[in-house]
């Protein structure tokens, strides 16, 4: 986005104060209506100073809103650990190798760059292709004629199927690389490659593609290179601007939000099952049934097994919050999923190694665990977690 471009910065969990004046009454009005989920917002007053009171739902990103502006909001604990906890998740090579301390705006160019070197080097190696039926009249017969008594023209009416770049795989990249159409990158390398890629999916129908049209993809041996593109797509496709409803409507700037808890649960699972050795078999988003109920069930953060004997040791639950102590109502849901898995052991994991209890409730044990996100890489931010989880589950499997 040009040098001229309003960017107003703040930190997930803290307010940012907008004095009022600064934007516009349509700015403003712009920004509570395209991130009313993501945003909690306020309107001057003089109970707040006059001013517009922002503060995050829990996401990070940005968000370009009215005419010219941009929202840049970064995360709260190390940019490098970031990108590493995205290259987890998404299961993505390494993106960048730069450990000096970046903003979201840097990560986002980042991203954008990598997926568009995947793009580049599948379109080098060649781009699926489907095929479509189409019927028309031609000089000679191809596919199955259509007998047509009533008709005037020469030619004969015929069917037939024909290979087309215009399939679901690439109308899903093709719709993401025109979301940064309007967007100006900072990087050179950057802006060139996004350019060159989006001149590969010229005649892709991009319009009218969600992001949920992901999951509608069949992957396959000759397709599934699309599956990593298609997840680094997601982002990009959720909170663009209106869907477009047609081929001539015109597509807002890209925001790039990442909603943290979800992001930082999936990164305990992933995280937790390559480091807990093949002994112990975490289960993530663990369903189960309540006995005796009508389809009542609890689903579970984390469930931990033992590999030989698909015994139930543990439970764990996320919780994505820096500071204060465990709620009641955080350590009665641990409980009851503990409870229902018939084990002693309960688990509250935080972002943060500052909150450290244990206590017991009836036959549970309830133990808080934190990642160490002030750490610049993964392997000092998780040993603490790792070594604790290993021990305590260690000590249950000798004494069971």
């Amino acid at each position: 986005m040009d040098g001229m471009m309003q960017r107003f910065e703040m930190i997930e969990g803290e307010m940012l104060s907008i004095p009022n004046g600064e934007i516009s009454v349509e700015q403003a009005l712009d920004l509570h209506r395209r991130y009313a989920k993501e945003l909690d917002f306020t309107f001057p007053s003089p109970l707040n100073g006059n001013c517009y009171q922002v503060r995050t739902r829990g996401v990070v990103g940005l968000m370009p809103f009215g005419q010219g502006a941009l929202l840049e909001i970064n995360p709260q604990f190390n940019s490098c650990l970031f990108i590493s906890i995205l290259e987890l998740v998404y299961q993505l090579p390494r993106i960048s190798k730069d450990t000096a301390q970046v903003k979201i705006g840097n990560i986002f160019e980042l991203w954008v760059e990598f997926l568009a070197s995947k793009i580049l080097q599948k379109a080098k190696r060649g781009l699926f292709m489907g095929y479509k039926t189409k019927e028309e009249r031609r000089p000679w017969v191809k596919g199955r004629m259509l007998v047509d008594r009533f008709a005037s023209k020469a030619y004969p009416n015929c069917r037939f199927s024909e290979r087309t770049y215009d399939v679901l795989e690439n109308r899903i990249i093709a719709a993401a690389l025109h979301g940064l159409k309007r967007y100006t990158f900072k990087r050179e390398s950057c802006r060139k490659k996004v350019l060159k890629a989006r001149m590969e999916f010229n005649g892709v129908k991009y319009f009218g593609i969600r992001p949920d049209d992901c999951d509608l993809v069949h992957y396959h041996r000759l397709n599934r290179e699309y599956k990593l593109m298609h997840a680094m797509c997601v982002p990009l496709l959720r909170q663009e601007g209106p869907i477009m409803a047609s081929k001539g409507d015109e597509m807002q700037w890209p925001a790039f939000t990442v909603h943290m808890p979800t992001l930082f649960e999936r990164f305990c699972a992933e995280y937790l099952s390559l480091m807990l050795g093949a002994g112990i078999r975490l289960h993530s988003q663990f369903q189960t049934r309540l006995k005796g109920s009508q389809g009542l069930s609890f689903r579970l953060d984390m469930a931990l097994f033992s590999a030989s004997r698909e015994q139930p040791l543990a439970v764990a639950d996320v919780k994505y919050k820096f500071d204060g102590a465990p709620l009641e109502s955080d350590v009665q849901q641990v409980v009851a999923y503990a409870v229902q898995l018939g084990v002693s052991l309960a688990y509250l994991i935080y972002p943060t190694t500052k909150i450290k209890q244990t206590f017991e409730v009836g036959p549970v044990q309830v133990q808080t665990l934190g990642f160490d996100l002030s750490a610049i890489e993964l392997e000092s931010a998780g040993r603490y977690i790792r070594d604790e989880l290993k021990k305590l589950i260690m000590k249950s499997l000798d004494s069971s």
